[in-house]
């Protein structure tokens, strides 16, 4: 269910990564805030790239997201945490799967694949990074919110007790998208419980908390889900949400799994 990521290399991942993003999502995080990019405040491993994909590329991935949905290929989530989400999986492992998605979703698809080996030769050049093992699982979630839906504060893995995932990464495709339109992505800082024997467990509020780690509510940073805005972020390690937005927002997720 997952290939090495040296298979989808491509030009596009390597122009666009450079020596910044390993540094910022497995590189030393102290000191890396910078103005307008203050999720580097949190020091949880996020890292964000903006304007990666054209005007053009952009629309007809909408067009082609819209078609799905029409035609009934989205549906609803059975996630109590992710209440009132829609989704459709875009699978791009084999030519026979190739085949059935939509020509420019594909073409999105499978660049998202090649950031993976595209930041594990950045991060090679550098002896103080430490870049995980990583396997690309060539499966891309296609995810829309509307009014009413949100999703609340998770990690994507938990320690690696549900799933393999290692590595989040979001493209977003919403070119109408405002201030004030809601739909961003709530990045939240951590905190160590006074229980560090803390395992999986829920606390008083809902929140399935991870070993002695668990969010820290009054730490966050809000993500705007800009059209052609890449998020990438540690599985593992980082607590985030889906606000609730007031119109129709899509993002496209791949997860990147451990070795």
């Amino acid at each position: 269910f997952t290939r090495p990521p040296e298979e989808f290399r491509c030009p596009w991942a390597d122009q666009l990564i450079s020596e910044r993003q390993p540094l910022e999502l497995w590189g030393l995080q102290k000191g890396l805030a910078i103005p307008g990019q203050e999720w580097l405040s949190l020091e949880v491993g996020v890292t964000v790239l903006d304007n990666t994909l054209g005007e053009d590329l952009i629309r007809q991935a909408r067009e082609e997201l819209d078609s799905l949905e029409k035609s009934g290929h989205v549906h609803a989530s059975t996630d109590p945490c992710n209440v009132g989400a829609r989704s459709v999986w875009l699978h791009f492992e084999t030519p026979e799967e190739r085949s059935q998605v939509p020509p420019a979703l594909l073409s999105i698809c499978l660049r998202l694949a090649g950031l993976p080996v595209a930041l594990i030769d950045k991060a090679a050049a550098h002896e103080s990074i430490q870049a995980p093992n990583l396997r690309v699982h060539p499966h891309v979630m296609a995810a829309t919110y509307r009014h009413g839906a949100e999703y609340h504060c998770h990690k994507d893995s938990y320690d690696g007790t549900d799933n393999q995932r290692m590595l989040s990464v979001l493209l977003y495709l919403n070119s109408e998208w405002c201030p004030g339109d809601g739909g961003e992505l709530r990045i939240f800082g951590t905190k160590v419980q006074e229980d560090a024997t803390a395992d999986l467990r829920q606390d008083s509020q809902g929140l399935r908390l991870s070993g002695a780690k668990a969010p820290d509510l009054d730490r966050l940073v809000d993500i705007a889900p800009l059209a052609g805005r890449v998020v990438m972020f540690r599985s593992r390690d980082v607590w985030h949400a889906v606000r609730e937005p007031r119109e129709q927002r899509w993002a496209l997720t791949l997860w990147v799994m451990a070795a």
